[in-house]
C-alpha cells in the first residue's frame, strides 16, 4: 500500500459516530493541489516506501524547518583551454549555497511500524 493510500483512508472525528471529515481532500479546481489538513500535498517519488520502519510521509511547514542560504552570486566561467583538441568551448556555473534546520518541531517524519 502507498503512503498516499494509507492516508486517504484517514478520518477526524468531527462527524460523531466514528464518521467525520476525511484528511485528505482532493483538489477540485484545476491547478489545486490535493490537500492535507488543509495545507497543500506534493508527492516525491524517491522518498522510501511503506515498509517496516521506513520514514515514507513527512508533514509540517518546510518552510519553518529549514533555512537555506545563498552565499554568493552564480558565478560562470568559460575555457577555452579545457577542449581546446576537440575545438570546443566549456561553460561551468558556480553556486554556493548552505542550511540549517531552523525549528525541528515544524515538520515530522512518519515512521511505519515493524508489524
Amino acid at each position: 500500500m502507498t503512503a498516499i493510500a494509507v492516508t486517504i483512508a484517514g478520518s477526524d472525528s468531527s462527524g460523531g459516530a466514528g464518521i467525520g471529515n476525511y484528511l485528505w481532500q482532493p483538489g477540485l479546481v484545476k491547478g489545486a493541489p490535493d490537500t492535507l489538513l488543509g495545507r497543500p500535498v506534493l508527492t516525491d517519488p524517491t522518498i522510501a516506501a511503506m515498509a517496516a520502519n521506513a520514514d515514507s510521509i513527512a508533514f509540517g511547514d518546510f518552510s519553518e524547518y529549514y533555512a537555506i542560504r545563498d552565499v554568493s552570486g552564480v558565478r560562470f566561467e568559460r575555457s577555452d583551454d579545457f577542449r581546446f583538441a576537440n575545438d570546443l568551448v566549456a561553460f561551468r556555473a558556480l553556486i554556493r549555497t548552505d542550511g540549517k534546520p531552523l525549528d525541528l518541531t515544524a515538520a515530522k517524519c512518519y515512521t511505519n511500524s515493524a508489524t
